[in-house]
């Protein structure tokens, strides 16, 4: 069934690519011209639509987990008397660990964010800028894993890194922190190419030129050229990445070293132990960490915003205009 997910997306992916080959999607260029843009067309109704829809869908189910957190008894609803800040002082009591999975998790986010962003970035430069059979493979392939469930990805890890024959080798590592990072990475990966994949896409090859023809090497090009492009780009991946893990429960329920449970699994079994209101409690509070994670990360996106108009020089600049002259020859 995993197989047959992964070949349907990439049927369709296929065709999509060869429907949209030969097509520009570039924004940023070499050139000095500026270029007219329309304004989006306004939608209001289906604005409106969309917001009442998106409010129902978030405001109604976490309004219950957030009362179910501050009542003292389902049965008692919204009475004065009922209402109390007891479950998350349990929750994060003696006995639940609920510190100590949240800090845990977050260690592992705040690893598995940054090498997702790392290898994104690197990843995407090879897909718009190296052109080849095996880039093609990998932009289908990481976008057709998308439709792959977590807990397939999960499975996947189990039977890779706990087979008999690596024994021998001392490499199971099935079960331990590093495990459980590398199944993190794995599921964010391919969303963070697509994010780094479209922004790169979105500037003119003719910078790349310029910067091979001045002698620059690849990590060079990354650093000075490409990061500062797309760094907002890079700060919303590394967020992204950062704030999903933290809630991931498939490959967090198979693959966490014993004892030592994720934040998601504390969660969890808080809610199959039937301890409705410590669940939601930690739930809230877990959200009230992402809420402040993202304010962070819109902090971050709009200082590198700014940054981003202030690339670095690459070498001397009569050589870069002459490169890049040549390079606007042939863009």
């Amino acid at each position: 069934l995993s197989l047959f997910l992964l070949v349907c997306p990439g049927v369709v992916l296929a065709l999509q690519f060869r429907l949209l080959r030969g097509r520009s999607f570039v924004t940023t260029t070499m050139n000095s011209d500026l270029r007219a843009s329309t304004g989006p067309r306004r939608l209001r109704g289906v604005s409106i639509a969309a917001v009442a829809v998106v409010a129902l869908a978030l405001l109604l189910p976490m309004g219950s987990v957030a009362a179910v957190s501050l009542w003292r008894d389902w049965g008692y609803g919204i009475a004065w008397s009922n209402w109390t800040l007891s479950n998350y002082a349990a929750a994060f009591g003696v006995g639940v660990g609920g510190w100590t999975s949240m800090l845990r998790s977050l260690g592992y986010a705040g690893v598995a964010a940054f090498a997702t962003m790392a290898i994104a970035l690197f990843a995407g430069y090879q897909l718009a800028f190296r052109q080849s059979f095996a880039s093609r493979l990998v932009n289908v392939v990481t976008m057709a894993s998308v439709a792959i469930p977590g807990v397939v990805i999960a499975a996947g890890f189990i039977f890779a890194w706990n087979a008999l024959w690596l024994v021998p080798l001392h490499l199971v590592i099935y079960g331990t922190a590093l495990c459980l990072g590398l199944a993190y990475i794995a599921n964010m990966l391919p969303y963070a190419i697509r994010l780094q994949y479209g922004a790169m896409g979105q500037f003119s090859p003719g910078f790349i030129t310029a910067a091979r023809l001045s002698g620059a090497k690849v990590l060079r090009i990354l650093r000075a050229i490409v990061l500062p492009l797309v760094l907002s780009t890079a700060v919303t991946t590394f967020f992204m990445a950062l704030t999903a893990t933290m809630f991931e429960l498939p490959a967090s329920m198979l693959l966490y070293p014993a004892g030592a449970p994720p934040f998601p699994v504390t969660v969890e079994y808080q809610f199959t132990d039937f301890q409705w209101a410590t669940g939601s409690a930690l739930t809230i509070v877990g959200m009230a960490l992402m809420i402040g994670l993202y304010l962070i990360g819109q902090r971050a996106v709009a200082w590198a915003q700014t940054r981003a108009d202030r690339p670095e020089p690459m070498g001397d600049p009569a050589e870069l205009r002459s490169a890049g002259d040549f390079a606007s020859a042939h863009d």
